[in-house]
């Protein structure tokens, strides 16, 4: 369940996937590429602002944010873990450090 943005929102391709895999590897579209537009993220424009900064090289010219996965054996599971890294670069994003202090 996606909490800063809608699955709905999420422009999701399968590709062929890359490598060495097995029999299937060259007539199967495992691999998922998973874009959402910042601007459709269910955060305020501060929030919006520190993902542009910390993953800018994750962030396109369009403005979305890409994930791609292509750890598992079917698009399903690349699709879920796509959404699962999304939510968790996003997460990560958004945690502001301490500031330091110097004795």
């Amino acid at each position: 369940m996606a909490t800063y943005f809608d699955e709905d929102k999420v422009r999701i391709e399968a590709v062929r996937s890359e490598g060495p895999g097995g029999q299937n590897i060259n007539r199967r579209d495992t691999k998922v590429h998973a874009w959402v537009k910042v601007n459709d993220l269910k955060l305020d424009e501060d929030g919006k602002k520190l993902v542009r900064e910390k993953l800018a090289h994750r962030v396109t010219k369009r403005d979305e944010l890409e994930v791609t996965n292509e750890e598992g054996r079917t698009q399903e599971e690349n699709r879920a873990k796509a959404l699962e890294i999304m939510e968790k670069l996003i997460a990560e994003a958004l945690k502001v450090k301490p500031p330091r202090v110097i004795d």
